[in-house]
């Protein structure tokens, strides 16, 4: 960064820290009224202007920032603009471009050419192995039938007098015993199929049934100083918003995961479910805290997304 952007930044930063304090605000307290996280008025005081996102967001707070301690709108934002370093545009008309390939007309001809007579060939294979096998399937059928009819006129003409009677009786047991059989096979896959039914019925029974709702936790805070905080539920739903006061302590109850952001975690004390519970360090952030509370209680580090939104 150039030395005349340093010191557009810092004089930027100071002249509003000036103002705010001049107002009689305190940092924690101009966050509030402009219902904004206190990190982002900590940036602008200090310079880190990067932290405020794109130059439209940045400009924005600057400005509400400057009204609030009355400052000078205009002149905060040519601060602002002397601060950021101009990045010249790149120059569109050197980007190289890819040589078009010619395609010869003479390929279109042949290509065409070799396609109809893939087509062809494949119809002509298809028309002969369809019809050809229905074809062969009366012929096998008479053949078959043939061949029973001799082997009734064999036995027929073999049979020796006065036993047509045990033919017939053995016959006709060996026709039942046919028949039997894949009766006996049907009742015994049926009986399989009937399980599979009746465990697929439950199986959808089950994932029908609607999910149990989380237990609802219950969020306690005392403060022995003012502290900034939020907490949303595992919907979004804001249950806690502003300004914690010191010597006073707020209640929250929602589902968990519970969300909450404190901006002076030093001074606040945390019961979940009527125990105090304990900050994880790598949640803190400096002064400042972002971590979750699951149903069983357990506080954990939750990620900072992007200035003023809580993930």
């Amino acid at each position: 960064m150039s030395e005349t952007g340093a010191s557009a930044r810092s004089a930027l930063g100071a002249r509003l820290r000036t103002a705010r304090e001049r107002a009689g605000l305190t940092l924690l307290q101009a966050a509030e009224r402009l219902h904004v996280d206190p990190r982002i008025i900590e940036a602008i005081e200090t310079g880190d202007l990067e932290t405020l996102g794109a130059a439209v967001y940045a400009r924005g707070h600057i400005r509400r920032y400057a009204e609030l301690v009355g400052e000078s709108v205009s002149e905060m934002h040519d601060l602002y603009a002397a601060s950021v370093e101009s990045i010249a545009p790149p120059d569109l008309t050197k980007v190289p471009h890819a040589a078009r390939r010619s395609t010869p007309g003479a390929l279109v001809v042949p290509g065409t050419v070799l396609l109809i007579g893939f087509a062809v060939v494949g119809t002509v294979w298809w028309v002969l192995n369809n019809v050809r096998e229905p074809a062969s399937a009366p012929q096998e059928a008479a053949s078959a039938a043939s061949t029973a009819d001799q082997s009734v006129a064999v036995t027929a003409d073999t049979a020796v007098p006065g036993s047509g009677a045990i033919s017939v009786v053995a016959d006709a047991g060996t026709a039942s015993a046919t028949d039997v059989a894949p009766a006996a096979t049907s009742a015994t896959t049926a009986e399989p199929a009937a399980a599979r039914t009746a465990s697929e019925s439950e199986g959808a029974a089950l994932a029908s049934r609607p999910a149990q709702p989380a237990r609802p936790v219950e969020l306690r805070f005392r403060f022995a100083e003012d502290c900034w905080i939020e907490v949303y539920d595992v919907n979004g739903r804001q249950l806690l918003f502003g300004l914690g006061m010191a010597g006073t302590s707020r209640t929250a109850r929602g589902a968990p995961p519970l969300r909450v952001v404190l901006g002076n975690a030093a001074g606040v004390t945390v019961e979940v479910d009527g125990t105090e519970a304990v900050i994880p360090r790598a949640a803190r952030r400096g002064r400042a805290a972002r971590f979750s509370v699951g149903e069983t209680g357990e506080l954990a580090e939750m990620r900072a997304g992007p200035m003023g939104a809580v993930n």
